[in-house]
């Protein structure tokens, strides 16, 4: 009597099965669980709203441990995309709605190498900024050896009030000024002095501010460009800054900015 057949399953000629929507899982799944993809849902977060978000925020929303969003967060501010302020991280780059958007942006990028040139002819820290509501935020850095560490390196941004860069910006837009002295309540006094200093910037063609917390000096001048203002400026050790060598490059090469961007535009 002969022993009844044994099926066998061809398990390799059938091909596993898996919908769209389950592959979109998987994939989705893999990429979030990599460091560039947690790091795109820190992003993804931030730039889902208008308003500056804190550490304990992007925990709860990506659901990634402290540690992990912390070291993300100070890999995008390294990186000029993140900037930190007392109201918590925000996205500061044009990669969505934001201060560097519109013609700004693409100035902002061909000047870049101009910080360069400061850095190489005074040794200071170099910086361009821009106006953002009533705060400047610096888009573009070098650092030199004669400046120390200072909070705005680490946030990206700072009041305007209290920059250089800010006061220079501020005395070219009637708007921005009355913005920054009111979300500071200034006294009628201190908005009569500081429409006198404006005006005196106006007339120089550049701005000064000291910082007597970390000792430093910071100057700045306007690059002359059509449909945007943004500051150049150079700062460092007081003791170190000779401010009318660092003006004469700093207007120089300014200058020189807005002729060859002039030229490519």
């Amino acid at each position: 009597m002969r022993p009844p057949e044994r099926k066998v399953q061809q398990s390799a000629a059938v091909p596993p099965v898996c919908s769209q929507s389950g592959a979109m899982m998987m994939h989705h799944h893999t990429a979030t669980n990599g460091s560039i993809g947690k790091s795109l849902m820190v992003l993804r977060e931030l730039l889902s709203e208008p308003r500056a978000l804190r550490l304990s925020e992007l925990c709860g929303r990506t659901g990634l441990a402290r540690s992990t969003t912390y070291r993300i967060i100070r890999e995008l501010i390294a990186g000029g995309v993140v900037s930190r302020s007392t109201k918590g991280y925000e996205v500061v780059l044009d990669i969505g709605p934001g201060p560097a958007a519109g013609p700004q942006s693409s100035s902002l990028r061909r000047l870049a190498p101009y910080t360069g040139d400061v850095l190489l002819h005074t040794g200071l820290t170099s910086s361009l900024a821009v106006l953002n509501g009533e705060e400047v935020v610096y888009l573009h850095r070098v650092h030199g050896h004669r400046c120390s560490w200072e909070e705005i390196d680490e946030s990206g941004r700072t009041p305007a009030i209290r920059s250089a860069s800010g006061r220079l910006l501020m005395a070219y837009s009637a708007e921005a000024a009355r913005r920054a002295l009111a979300a500071y309540s200034r006294s009628s006094m201190e908005w009569a002095t500081l429409d006198r200093e404006l005006a005196q910037i106006r007339r120089n063609g550049f701005a000064q501010y000291n910082r007597s917390e970390s000792g430093t000096v910071c100057l700045s001048v306007l690059v002359p460009l059509a449909g945007a203002r943004i500051a150049l400026s150079a700062r460092g050790q007081r003791t170190q800054v000779d401010v009318n060598r660092t003006l004469h490059w700093l207007k120089q090469i300014a200058g020189a900015a807005s002729r060859e961007l002039g030229q490519t535009a």
